[in-house]
């Protein structure tokens, strides 16, 4: 067993890091030990060590969760590989400096020393501490992207969270050659928000004469538009097929899975409390009957809480409650997990009402802006909460790709999105990560995103 002497500084924070870190990622025992001359976190093996500089838990306490905690830009680069097997040539040092030998990485009779704060630079991606700090909003009060370091520095498309285990895993060996790590494997998790199930059946005339609007003068498509006319001709006159060729993308959707062999995750919403939010609830008994199939396809179903709810405990408990309340009179497993409405979230507010509401996880975490890494890990965690200083139940399953990112945020073809999405996998691939995207219902519902699709889970999904 492995031995972790620390400063006796922030131990709910360095018990945190060490437990995501050495437990969830690695699978490796460890104990843990404080000790007040320390300005290093030092792994103790059987006959040898590893020094690891201390940043950011070394801020003074009066100045914690203040702007003295954020990585100065630009961010330094730490050229690794000539000591360790490491197939990075370089990696961003967010916390640290260089040894005096003018290295990052020093190793002198079996002992390594390493001038980059693994622990810190992890405990700050993981916990979106930026995002407690800096006050920068967009217009639907979203962190974003832009903000961020990892945009501003350009490591946003690289888990740089996995890349700081991969070096520790490396000089872990170094000192303890017998080491086994946790087999972690790669996985595809599909999912798709569920906004509006059957596109504008539950809409009122208003919202539909909306989209004409948006058709034209957002889209600028008059394909769309016509489409458009199609399908509320469709629904006023034959309703029966309309609900039909809709339903055709639940079916589409599980069978492109199946040939996978992967089981998705649907978000379905229960509130309608806004205009942005979606134009049902979940006991229409259209809805119900989508739902028991999906389920009884192996699928799962999840929250997708509406627009407001991520400062609003009261609501998302009583969404959940709802919700689990219809699943449980129709016989239907629970709800597993949750996703915001718009990305919408709140550090650490949000997290914390999932965990008050009983959400066992969390997919919230990407940028609504840009793709990538927004929590630098593609892994599975759990989450803390900063102003408790509590590690929580709650995982976060981060968001990699979403749908909308590519074409309105990036605004990319499909011929330029692959390669990133394929790029994005790859990374995933490298580490043994999860690849979690989002595909809308109502995006699927045309056949040149389906054929897309259906391309994109070949790339991917092998």
């Amino acid at each position: 067993m492995l031995t972790i002497c620390a400063p006796d500084s922030y131990h709910a924070e360095r018990e945190y890091i060490f437990h995501v870190v050495f437990s969830c990622f690695l699978g490796i025992d460890y104990t843990v030990n404080y000790e007040s001359n320390l300005n290093a976190v030092v792994i103790r093996g059987e006959k040898s060590s590893i020094s690891i500089t201390d940043g950011l838990f070394s801020v003074e306490k009066t100045e914690w969760l203040s702007d003295k905690c954020l990585p100065v830009l630009p961010l330094k680069k730490g050229f690794l590989c000539e000591e360790i097997d490491f197939n990075i040539n370089s990696i961003p040092v967010l916390y640290g400096h260089v040894l005096d030998s003018g290295k990052y990485l020093e190793v002198k009779d079996g002992d390594v020393s390493l001038g980059i704060d693994i622990f810190g630079s992890s405990f700050f991606m993981l916990t979106r501490l930026e995002e407690y700090i800096v006050n920068d909003r967009d217009v639907q009060d979203r962190f974003p992207v832009e903000a961020s370091i990892a945009y501003k520095a350009g490591f946003l498309e690289r888990p740089i969270v996995n890349e700081y285990v991969e070096i520790l895993w490396c000089l872990l060996k170094k000192i303890e050659p017998s080491l086994v790590r946790k087999n972690q494997k790669y996985k595809v998790l599909p999912t798709h928000d569920i906004d509006k199930p059957f596109d504008m059946m539950f809409e009122t005339p208003l919202q539909i004469s909306r989209h004409f609007v948006g058709d034209i003068l957002y889209r600028k498509s008059v394909y769309a538009m016509l489409k458009r006319v199609r399908d509320v001709y469709q629904l006023n006159f034959n309703k029966k097929k309309y609900i039909s060729r809709k339903t055709e993308t639940y079916d589409f959707i599980d069978a492109i899975s199946s040939k996978h062999n992967l089981k998705d995750i649907f978000f379905f919403m229960n509130s309608k409390k806004s205009w942005y939010d979606g134009n049902y609830t979940i006991d229409e008994p259209h809805v119900l009957c989508i739902i028991s199939k999906l389920v009884s396809k192996g699928h799962h179903i999840g929250l997708h809480p509406s627009f407001d709810s991520y400062m609003d405990v009261d609501e998302i408990k009583k969404e959940v409650a709802l919700m689990n309340d219809v699943f449980t009179n129709n016989k239907l497993p629970l709800l597993v997990g949750a996703r915001q409405h718009y990305l919408k979230w709140k550090n650490p507010d949000t997290w914390q009402h999932y965990e008050d509401a009983g959400i066992p996880f969390d997919s919230s975490m990407t940028y609504a802006g840009h793709v990538g890494f927004r929590c630098g890990v593609c892994y599975p965690f759990p989450v803390f909460n900063l102003e408790t200083r509590k590690e929580l139940k709650l995982i976060e399953h981060p968001l990699i790709v979403m749908d909308g990112t590519l074409y309105e945020y990036m605004g990319l073809s499909h011929d330029e999105a692959l390669p990133v999405i394929k790029k994005l996998a790859d990374e995933c691939k490298k580490y043994n990560g999860e690849f979690v995207i989002l595909w809308h219902n109502t995006m699927l519902d045309c056949k040149n995103e389906r054929d897309f699709y259906s391309k994109m889970l070949d790339e991917v999904n092998c």
